[in-house]
């Protein structure tokens, strides 16, 4: 996936099951800004939730454990990882969010070839039961420097 100094912009549903956290794999490019994120349930039963973005998928994970940060032989925690705050939607009323956000990222995730990822990861925590759909749209400004 190749990605121009033009702003990436895409758009998509997940399903997410609750009470259980559940860990989505988005398109992205290797370092930028996420300068806009939307998320909203469409449907199940509606309640609250929170969304928290990561640069790593290890961390998405539903486990307690810690996790190794890319050639480092130190432990780190899951919200060394977390790229922004998490996005946390009340129940009641629309269950969207708009977030206008202005967060530099660097992927931290090593692809099968050696490269980094062109990807980041997002954990929904649904609230209640059940299955619910989410859509998300992002907007992100890719980077030129190197890290």
């Amino acid at each position: 996936m190749s990605f121009s100094g033009a702003p990436y912009q895409t758009q998509m549903r997940l399903l997410a099951g609750a009470p259980d956290p559940t860990c989505h794999k988005l398109p992205a490019p290797t370092r930028g800004t996420i300068v806009r994120f939307i998320i909203k349930q469409t449907t199940g039963t509606l309640s609250g939730f929170t969304a928290t973005l990561y640069n790593a998928e290890l961390p998405c994970g539903v486990s307690a454990e810690s996790f190794a940060d890319v050639g480092a032989d130190d432990a780190l925690s899951e919200d060394m990882f977390q790229i922004a705050p998490e996005f946390v939607v009340n129940a009641g009323g629309n269950l969207s969010q708009n977030f206008g956000l202005d967060y530099d990222y660097a992927s931290n995730e090593l692809a099968g070839n050696g490269r980094l990822a062109t990807a980041l990861w997002l954990q929904i925590r649904a609230d209640g039961t059940g299955d619910k759909t989410f859509e998300v749209a992002y907007t992100i400004t890719p980077s030129k420097q190197s890290f």
